[in-house]
């Protein structure tokens, strides 16, 4: 397979789906454009950045919530790098309402790009759910700064990223998997100040051949470099966190961190590109961050901040995929007088060789953990996805376990006082009533036998969502029962089948007696 690809043509051809499908069934390399010829220095410098400004959303989604004005992680990660790098960054504080469409502060994200018209980056965090309302963002940004460089990275474009390049033509640059630093990169190497200074087309067609799941439109060429391969940073204490970019905002109600990616997880509808694949901050690096954090807090309030802010949120796809690194983690926040107020986790996390490891939830002390009342609303301890107690259920989750093994850790964690709340997919399309009154059955007894300690997260999520490309996807396709899948819309441009794309809209029930039973049973788990 050809590793990079590039296609010359006219510029409305190159944002075109026919130039995509062209890149993607490229594999011949004597077919490639000369890229050393005279006139490619013509065709590349107006195409490049003019200035060093970068515009990040600060907090794009989350907009109900007062807390949800706090940074994004990603965003953190993202700007940290850049200005390491010398980079001036614009924040906007433009939200996307619940939604998915409609924009919250569209006036003020106006009034902020017609005072930054130097602005030459956007960097769009893309997920399904709001694949419409960023499009919104993308004409907005397009109309008041045409020159913009507008970079697409997150889930969806890792995932679908030709998808995403057809349905998004403004889209100049695709990163796929951990893009903080490939995108610092990216930044770097776009620069029409340094393009110049290099004088030379071929170090920037040799750099972006050397860079790997990316993808570029620049004017007239359409380039690809290593599409199929998904960036995953190896070494996170690599990784850089400018605690000087937190406000009150931000650490009012504790902080919150991502110390690890990917888990030992095989959930059959996950969407995450890290799993399977976990990595973790060191232990003397998350010593380090949490100083730093700590110090900052005190510098915002002065020398007296509220409680809530010594407590940090973990929002890592599975918090004890290193089990040994992360009781570090909790032992070193301890000794710091910070406490952990939130932990996601996995039910496989706890157990070892097919055994509970009884002796790593001897580790876990609940003095680790913030003293909060646990409500309908509050956080427990621990959040654990563990989705269904139905036995046959869990088999069709990919789960990996059954609903005794999910009782004897709530019976050990609930031994050592240490709160959970549980998430529950109630159904998918093979759900039949069989299962769901062993969910109930099961959770019913769970709370009498642990009414302090365990819980379901509340609201219940009631079906599974089943979205483009993943295993439980294409399973109910197997068993014809695609439709119960229940796309909601789909993308589709005519005579381009292969950029179609299905939102999900939540599965529903093929057998029509777990469809009339469903909202009792959810509103019977509901009231536990």
């Amino acid at each position: 397979m050809l590793e990079f690809k590039i296609i010359r043509g006219s510029g409305d051809f190159i944002k075109s789906p026919a130039a995509l499908r062209k890149l993607k069934k490229l594999n011949d390399a004597s077919s490639l454009p000369d890229i050393h010829s005279e006139d490619v220095l013509n065709d590349i410098i107006p195409c490049l950045a003019k200035h060093d400004k970068i515009l990040i959303f600060r907090s794009l989604m989350n907009s109900q919530e007062t807390k949800a004005s706090a940074i994004h992680q990603a965003s953190w990660l993202l700007s940290s790098e850049l200005i390491s790098r010398g980079a001036k960054i614009v924040f906007s504080e433009l939200k996307m309402h619940p939604n998915g469409r409609t924009l919250i502060g569209e006036n003020e994200f106006i009034a902020l790009l017609k005072q930054n018209k130097d602005i030459s980056f956007a960097a769009l965090p893309l997920l399904e759910f709001y694949f419409y309302g960023a499009r919104e963002i993308v004409r907005i940004i397009k109309k008041y700064i045409p020159d913009c460089i507008i970079a697409a990275g997150g889930i969806m474009p890792t995932r679908h990223p030709y998808c995403v390049l057809a349905h998004m033509p403004e889209i100049s640059l695709l990163v796929r998997g951990d893009g903080e630093k490939v995108f610092a990169d990216l930044v770097d190497l776009l620069s029409q100040k340094n393009f110049i200074k290099r004088k030379k087309s071929s170090f920037l067609f040799d750099r972006l051949a050397a860079m790997k799941g990316i993808v570029c439109r620049l004017g007239r060429f359409l380039i690809s470099s290593s599409i199929e391969y998904i960036n995953k940073e190896k070494d996170l204490d690599s990784v850089k966190l400018d605690f000087s970019l937190l406000d009150q905002r931000d650490v009012v109600s504790g902080g919150y961190f991502y110390f690890s990616r990917g888990c030992r997880n095989a959930c059959n509808f996950c969407t995450s590109f890290s799993r399977g694949f976990p990595r973790a901050v060191s232990p003397e690096r998350a010593l380090s961050l949490f100083k730093e954090y700590k110090n900052r807090v005190y510098e915002i309030f002065r020398g007296k901040p509220p409680a809530s802010a010594m407590n940090i949120g973990f929002y890592d796809d599975d918090f004890f995929a290193e089990r040994n690194v992360a009781i570090e983690w909790l032992k070193g926040l301890y000794s710091l007088g910070l406490k952990a107020s939130f932990v996601q986790t996995a039910v496989r996390s706890f157990y070892k060789d097919g055994k509970l490891h009884e002796k790593f939830i001897d580790l876990l002390k609940p003095y680790y953990f913030s003293e909060s009342c646990v409500t309908r609303t509050m956080h427990p301890n621990l959040f654990i996805g563990t989705e269904n107690f139905s036995d046959e259920e869990l088999v069709t989750l990919g789960k990996g376990y059954s609903h005794y093994e999910v009782r004897q850790l709530v019976e050990a964690l609930s031994k050592h006082k240490i709160t959970q709340r549980h998430h529950l997919i109630l159904s998918n399309v093979f759900t039949k009533p069989i299962n769901l009154k062993e969910n109930l059955y099961e959770v019913m007894n769970l709370r009498k036998a642990f009414p302090k300690h365990f819980f379901l997260l509340q609201n219940i999520t009631p079906a599974l969502y089943s979205f483009y490309g993943t295993a439980s996807r294409e399973r109910a396709k197997k068993a014809g029962m695609l439709d119960n899948t229940n796309p909601i819309s789909v993308l589709h441009l005519p005579g381009y089948p292969e950029f179609d794309y299905p939102f999900a809209g939540g599965d529903i029930p093929a057998d029509k007696e777990t469809i009339r039973l469903l909202p009792v049973f959810l509103g019977a788990l509901e009231r536990l």
